[in-house]
Parts: C-alpha cells; sequence; structure tokens
C-alpha cells in the first residue's frame, strides 16, 4: 500500500483510446464526489466521450441544486437504465473513494464484474490498488477535487477548465475542508483556488446552492441536535452529539441532513474534537472530526476503538452496538487518549 501514486501519463493513455466511460461516486454522496464526477465528465464531454456520471444512492437537496442539470443517475433508483448503459463501457473511472467493494452498496458488485480498465483518482487511506489499472492516489490532498484539478494541470493545462469545470471543482474543495477550515490547508491549494477564480468559477452560487437551500425540517433538525442532544466535555475540548432513528424520523430526515452537523460543536471556544452518532437500522454511524493538530488523530481513534478510519482531522465509523454501548466506548478511548497525552507531557510522572 501508498500513500502517494500518480500515474498521469497512463491515465491520459487510457482515456485517449476509450470512447464510452462510466464515472462513479460513492455511497451516500458529498460535494467532493459529486465536484469530481461533474468535473470529469464536462472534461471528457469536451474530448467528445460519451460519458455517464453513477452514484450508489440519491443525493441530498443541497447537492442536487449545487449540479444544476447535469445527470448523475442515482443506482437504486435507476438500476435497469445503469447497468444498460454501462455494459458496452470502455473504462471506469472512480473518484473519492478506495475500494470498490465496499464503498458502493449494491452498485459495487455490478461494476466490479464489468471487463474494462478502471482508474482511481482519491484521497483516501489504503486504497485497493488491485482492483485499478491506474490510479492517482495521495492521503495528503484536502479533497478528490484537488487531485482531479492537478490532473487536469499536468495532462491537458488550466486553460482547459471552463467556468462549469472550475464550480464544480470548487465545490468539491470547499465542502471537504469544511469551507477551507481544516485538512491539508496548503499554499498549492489556495493557489488552486485562485486558479479557479480565473477559470470563470461561480464562488457565490456554489456557496448559495450548498449553504442555503435547506428544506425546514433539517434547519429544525440541526437546531433540535445541537440545543437539546449536544454534549460538552470541557475538561476533554470535546463534544459528541447523539441522534436516534425515532429522533431521525420525527424531522423527516433525508439523506445528508446531518451534513456538517458534526463540524459545528468545534465553533465553540475552547472544543477541539468532535463527535456524531447516527443510529441506523444496521448500526452506529460515527463520524468523527479534530482541529488540526490540537485535535486527536481520528484516523487513529477510529480504527483502535471502533471499526474504521479516515484522515488525521476527519473519519468515519461503525459500531454494531447500542447508542449507549458506542458513546461508552467513545468516552472510554477519550479518556485513554488523554492520559496517553498526559503521560507524553508529563513523562515524570510516568
Amino acid at each position: 500500500m501508498t500513500d502517494k501514486r500518480s500515474d498521469t501519463e497512463k491515465i491520459k493513455s487510457l482515456i485517449a483510446s476509450s470512447g464510452n466511460i462510466v464515472l462513479v461516486g460513492h455511497v451516500n454522496p458529498d460535494g467532493d464526489s459529486i465536484g469530481s464526477l461533474m468535473t470529469m465528465g464536462f472534461l471528457l464531454e469536451g474530448m467528445g466521450k460519451k460519458v455517464i456520471r453513477v452514484v450508489p444512492n440519491e443525493l441530498p437537496r443541497p447537492l442536487k441544486n449545487a449540479k444544476g442539470k447535469t445527470k448523475i443517475y442515482d443506482f437504486i433508483s435507476s438500476e435497469s437504465h445503469v447497468r444498460k448503459q454501462i455494459a458496452d463501457c470502455d473504462l471506469a473511472i472512480c473518484l473519492d473513494f478506495n475500494d470498490i467493494l465496499t464503498r458502493l452498496g449494491g452498485f459495487g458488485e455490478v461494476l466490479n464484474s464489468l471487463s474494462c480498465p478502471k482508474i482511481l483518482i482519491d484521497h483516501h487511506l489504503q486504497p485497493n490498488e488491485e482492483l485499478f489499472e491506474a490510479m492517482i492516489s495521495d492521503t495528503s490532498a484536502s479533497s478528490t477535487c484537488f487531485l482531479v484539478y492537478k490532473y487536469i494541470k499536468e495532462a491537458y493545462g488550466i486553460s482547459v477548465i471552463t467556468p462549469k469545470m472550475a464550480s464544480a471543482l470548487y465545490l468539491g474543495m470547499m465542502t471537504d475542508t469544511g469551507k477551507f477550515s481544516y485538512g491539508n490547508l496548503s499554499s498549492e491549494l489556495f493557489r488552486a483556488v485562485g486558479d479557479l477564480v480565473d477559470c470563470g468559477a461561480d464562488i457565490a452560487g456554489v456557496e448559495l446552492a450548498v449553504f442555503n437551500s435547506q428544506s425546514e425540517e433539517r434547519v429544525r433538525l440541526i437546531g433540535y441536535a445541537l440545543n437539546s442532544k449536544m454534549v460538552v466535555l470541557h475538561g476533554r475540548k470535546t463534544a459528541y452529539i447523539t441522534l436516534s432513528v425515532k429522533e431521525l424520523n420525527k424531522y423527516r430526515h433525508k439523506s445528508g441532513d446531518t451534513d456538517g452537523l458534526v463540524n459545528m460543536p468545534m465553533q465553540i471556544e475552547g472544543i477541539d474534537n468532535a463527535a456524531l452518532f447516527i443510529e441506523t437500522d444496521e448500526c452506529i454511524k460515527i463520524s468523527l472530526r479534530s482541529r488540526g493538530s490540537a485535535g486527536l488523530d481520528m484516523n487513529s481513534f477510529a480504527r483502535e476503538y471502533f471499526t474504521g478510519g479516515g484522515h488525521r482531522n476527519a473519519a468515519g465509523a461503525k459500531s454494531f452496538t447500542s447508542m449507549d454501548e458506542a458513546v461508552a466506548r467513545f468516552l472510554k478511548g477519550l479518556k485513554k487518549e488523554f492520559e496517553k497525552q498526559s503521560s507524553v507531557s508529563n513523562p515524570q510522572e510516568s
């Protein structure tokens, strides 16, 4: 396994020799997934390629607005059409996920059965390299859209980036860094944003679509979660929120309604770590966030105390227990991590 790999020339060659391409995003698509799907689609369509964009399940409302008229098929609701359209694809490009078999729900087996070459462009840890003919994988990158931008710049030049592509790239870069508040906020990233502005990115339009197009139910759910369900542990510089299926149903929860909620407790002064526990029919889904070097390594935390992983400041996990047991395990892990920090800062007390 590798932290960084860039098969730019091979990917360019595979694209050049292909005419019918499927672009694939991950289950429960986010802004980075949709932004990279849109951008690569615009690029390939500009080359005269036939393109179909597919995600495993429904897009949340803000991303439906952000994508505009761009067609992105939801496999669950369009299965027969998708199966028919991808049957004769001669290339598959996978964007913003590291494994076909675990990150695509029911669409994973369908995609994996295709005999065409598969390309990966992604920034998550531990990509399943054996499934891909070529890859651009960089775990230090703040978003997949940033990697797509770098690929386009290197392979074809910035001049090919249209205003639509620039806006889509900004969507992913902005959302995957929490509006540029966490992740690898490098000078190269901000220079890239400057390039996107020069290429005609509609910054205000993207922000409006994502943050000012919420349903009333979502706004009320967020208010309830912060007012009634947020627990603040000032001594641990941590806050967490739990939401049950009953509570989600009360506010007519839809996919994407809790996106960004895990980041909100870190707006509190002195809070460097946050967690969101969401009950589903299958498990407790856990989102973990931390602030820069001051916060915990959430990738390590997710791997040690739950089933999951991700990035240092943003990770996800699952717990196949009750909500109370999941929270208890989180608190136990939190206690251990702070004890470790204390022993490192005060070695004479060890």
